[in-house]
């Protein structure tokens, strides 16, 4: 049972209540979740809230960056876009490729 929570939380946690409960029930960006929910990354009160958190596995919430929070899964696997960031330096743009595409090296 704890093995199967585990992988539920990790690819399937999008949405929690305002005490820190799943729902895994939504699957949406934020502003589709229903009343009461909050994305995981914005309940208040996260023990993690002041290291960066970089994520992916939320197609649908796309790129996403605000301070502290850097979401990268821009669609790839759905033949939109693969995105990467450089976090050494938190100024410089994100850099994304259409899916399907090689650099001309790789060509």
């Amino acid at each position: 049972d704890r093995l199967r929570f585990t992988v539920n939380a990790l690819t399937r946690m999008r949405f929690c209540t305002t005490d820190g409960s799943l729902s895994f029930g939504e699957k949406g960006p934020p502003g589709s979740q229903g009343p009461n929910l909050l994305p995981w990354f914005a309940v208040p009160g996260r023990r993690n809230a002041d290291l960066n958190l970089v994520f992916g596995h939320w197609a649908s919430l796309g790129y996403y960056r605000v301070p502290g929070i850097y979401a990268l899964d821009s669609g790839c696997v759905w033949g939109n876009r693969l995105t990467a960031i450089r976090l050494d330096e938190p100024g410089v743009p994100a850099w994304s490729v259409p899916a399907h595409n090689l650099p001309p090296a790789l060509a």
